[in-house]
């Protein structure tokens, strides 16, 4: 599970806020995407699927800060494949 660790400030509780505003359906969601986004970095033969999927939603959480994202879920598939091109430089 991403820790609170992961995320600067208040981005954690505005990514959750974002999906949804129950906290209980909030946490579901949140723990859904970061399932998708770890088996996307195994798919990639990634070692550190876990870590990655983290650094993703942390990312994802930072721009909900600045810009309307109105697919957090596309949106953190679509970070996913930056944050993997990061790691195989």
């Amino acid at each position: 599970m991403a820790t609170q660790s992961t995320f600067s400030g208040g981005d954690l509780h505005r990514l959750l806020l974002r999906l949804d505003s129950d906290e209980k359906e909030a946490w579901k969601k949140h723990e859904e995407i970061r399932r998708i986004l770890v088996k996307f970095f195994e798919w990639n033969r990634s070692q550190r699927a876990e870590e990655l999927a983290d650094e993703t939603l942390a990312r994802v959480a930072r721009k909900l800060e600045t810009e309307e994202i109105q697919d957090v879920r596309a949106f953190a598939r679509g970070v996913a494949r930056y944050v993997l091109l990061e790691e195989s430089k």
